[in-house]
């Protein structure tokens, strides 16, 4: 028989990472960083009732020809306020962002220190919000009073005896 004490392992996993999908949070504080230009600090307050209360911290780039922009276009998709091409370059981010729910998929990945020791750190993608998908009726054009067997009628094909 092989005994574990579980609360001993959720309080040694309190502070760990989180490996999990569809995570609601909310964007509860936006900083800009100080020393890299472009760069937003966000803080993530977690709602979803598996890990509620639990905080993150991301930092996603503004800047057109950086790197990691696709997660600034990310995480707007996923609260619900995408990027558009005719908005004005200059915007007020706290007014965008700030106190929207987003859906996240969190997973860990591995850092390593300038003496080799491995550390896991907490990988946040953003789940693009639902949009509504249109599928075309292809019953629109069917034409429900029409017969369609007598379309059929003259090409049957009679069996013959005749052997060739």
């Amino acid at each position: 028989m092989s005994i574990i004490n579980q609360e001993k392992l959720e309080k040694q996993n309190q502070y760990g990472v989180i490996i999990a999908n569809n995570v609601k949070a909310k964007i509860t504080d936006i900083e800009l960083s100080d020393i890299n230009e472009g760069i937003l600090s966000i803080t993530l307050n977690i709602i979803d009732e598996r890990y509620k209360g639990k905080v993150l911290k991301d930092k996603v780039s503004y800047h057109r020809n950086h790197r990691l922009t696709w997660k600034y276009l990310s995480i707007r998709e996923s609260a619900g306020v995408p990027y558009s091409i005719d908005e004005p370059s200059r915007i007020d981010i706290d007014e965008l962002l700030l106190n929207k729910v987003v859906t996240m998929n969190l997973s860990s990945w591995q850092n390593y220190t300038r003496s080799g020791q491995a550390y896991d750190c907490q990988k946040i993608n953003y789940v693009n919000a639902p949009t509504k998908l249109i599928i075309p009726n292809v019953l629109d054009d069917y034409d429900f009073d029409y017969n369609y067997e007598d379309d059929y009628d003259d090409k049957v094909v009679e069996p013959s005896d005749e052997v060739f």
